[in-house]
């Protein structure tokens, strides 16, 4: 809506419903070193810490039952109003979302161990709100400020289930860990500003700050009986599982200014030359085990953005390097109880370094090419995690064990592949009264890690994987018909690979992205 020529006005709605399996989870069974292979400081009968034997990994045996159902609300807003010299800008909105699920966790399939699941319940309310003023000028002075509220609550509940004696994860579940928290609340204020000033014709300086509170509370308690227990009496026959409940209050307050500096040389209206520093800042928290510290980042970058050949070639090509404090890691463990639970961690640094390079190239109209390539170093350069067992000695065989902690530097962060290239070719063909467009893709990753050990079992590979997509337009009328093959290859890809040190589980745990899949739609615009 715009009623006056000052005013407008904007406003979203949207509903979505989502009835799903969620996630599959195949457990491998252990495979453990014997006096035959087990390597210099392990002992025999620790997991072997190599790739898992996967078998056939998009078909695997996994009780039936699972599902996800999601639910989420969104109403929009923006608002404008323009006072000649500046511009007041609203933005905000309500969302609600609520999520319903029960996911098996992977226990060893024909064990007693098999229907281990994880039960979620949320409902969760938010509120923000955004109003910022920002210049018109058409000078060298630009400026923006503003301020930001959020509040997000949650009646949670979550839960360690089994099903035992059963071939689904369906019916009544026994609560090994029930953990109820009917009161979590999360709020951020933040005020900010930023201006530039153009020194000289095309060059122009940065410099902004945001001031960042963050204040989070739960009220709550778990109720928990000691796994190892369970399994060996079968308390739940009798009902003689002894079950221990603790309060679970926790408070959460953080606060931090941040910076922001840039320095932009418009060479041409064609090249950008830039250089900017930033710092960061993620709120701390708490899980079920101990609170975590805010994440602090120092970020450096320059660049240069470029068109060429009459805007047929765009070529953005930049270097940046990342310096993390107390950056935010999680992990799974298992406590004194024998109670599952998420632990995020506090690495006490890390670095990220790397160069990005983007082009898309016209040579004609109707042919058109994409490829993207970057290069990341990220390491940890300090970073001391707790451990015992076979982590210990994992920790010890490497070098690394001081007094009872892994000290990781050195170790890559999850899911950090050194290269990743994208790149795609696509052309249009005027028949039929429309435009039909071909175009193939490929996309490269070198090896990652999905945790901060990096075993080579929860170690991704290198992999390309390549998709075609067919593309009907017929431009008289407002309809799209569409047509796909992505992973031609027919790639097996994880999408996460838990450590496999577990007692709880006994498997090495991992999920898989899409095989090869095929598909169609139809769209049609009014």
């Amino acid at each position: 809506m715009k009623p006056t020529d000052r005013f407008s006005l904007l406003l979203t709605g949207e509903y979505s419903d989502f009835d799903g399996v969620g996630t599959a989870t195949q457990a491998i069974p252990w495979v453990l070193y014997t006096a035959a292979n087990v390597p210099a400081g392990y002992a025999v009968g620790d997991v072997d810490l190599g790739v898992p034997p996967r078998g056939n990994a998009k078909d695997f045996p996994m009780p039936a039952g699972s599902y996800l159902r999601t639910k989420a609300w969104n109403y929009r807003a923006q608002a404008d109003y323009d006072f000649t010299f500046a511009t007041l800008t609203y933005q905000g909105g309500y969302r609600r979302f609520k999520i319903d699920r029960r996911t098996t966790l992977g226990g060893a399939y024909g064990t007693n161990r098999q229907n281990f699941t994880f039960g979620q319940r949320e409902n969760l309310p938010s509120w923000n709100h955004e109003l910022r003023l920002s210049s018109n000028s058409k000078g060298p002075l630009k400026w923006q400020f503003g301020g930001f509220y959020f509040k997000e609550s949650n009646n949670l509940t979550t839960q360690f289930q089994d099903f035992p004696g059963q071939d689904s994860i369906s019916g009544t579940p026994f609560l090994i860990q029930n953990y109820v928290y009917p009161d979590i609340v999360a709020q951020a204020k933040a005020l900010f500003g930023q201006a530039s000033y153009e020194l000289i014709p095309g060059l122009t300086v940065e410099a902004g700050a945001r001031y960042s509170k963050d204040d989070k509370h739960r009220i709550g308690y778990n109720t928990v009986t000691n796994v190892t227990t369970y399994l060996n009496t079968k308390c739940y026959l009798t009902n003689s599982c002894v079950m221990v409940t603790t309060p679970q209050n926790s408070t959460a307050s953080s606060s931090k200014t941040t910076w922001h500096a840039a320095l932009n040389y418009q060479a041409t209206p064609r090249n950008l030359l830039y250089a900017k520093f930033d710092t960061g800042y993620k709120a701390g928290g708490f899980t079920d085990l101990a609170a975590y510290n805010p994440e602090s980042i120092t970020a450096y970058e320059i660049g240069s953005k470029n068109r060429f050949l009459d805007n047929r070639l765009q070529l953005n090509l930049s270097a940046y390097l990342y310096n993390y404090t107390d950056q935010q890691v999680s992990q799974t463990v298992t406590n004194s109880n024998g109670a599952v639970a998420t632990l995020v961690l506090n690495a006490g640094a890390s670095r990220y370094k790397g160069v990005e390079l983007d082009a898309l190239f016209d040579p004609t109209p109707d042919d058109h090419f994409n490829a993207y390539v970057a290069y990341l170093d990220a390491r940890f350069t300090n970073f001391a995690a707790a451990v015992s067992g076979q982590l210990a000695r994992a920790a010890a065989a490497e070098g690394k064990l001081v007094g009872a902690n892994w000290q990781l530097d050195g170790k890559r962060p999850p899911q950090a592949p050194v290269w990743t290239v994208n790149c795609g070719y696509e052309h249009d063909f005027h028949i039929f009264g429309g435009r039909l467009t071909p175009r193939f893709q490929t996309h490269f990753e070198s090896e990652s890690y999905f945790t901060f050990y990096n075993f080579a079992s929860d170690r991704q590979d290198a992999y390309h994987r390549s998709d075609i997509i067919v593309t009907y337009r017929h431009e008289p009328a407002n309809w799209t018909l569409s047509a796909f093959a992505r992973n031609l290859e027919d790639t097996v890809v994880l999408s996460s690979a838990s450590a496999p040190t577990s007692a709880t589980y006994q498997t090495y745990r991992e999920q898989y992205q899409a095989p090869r899949t095929y598909g169609a739609s139809f769209t049609y615009n009014w």
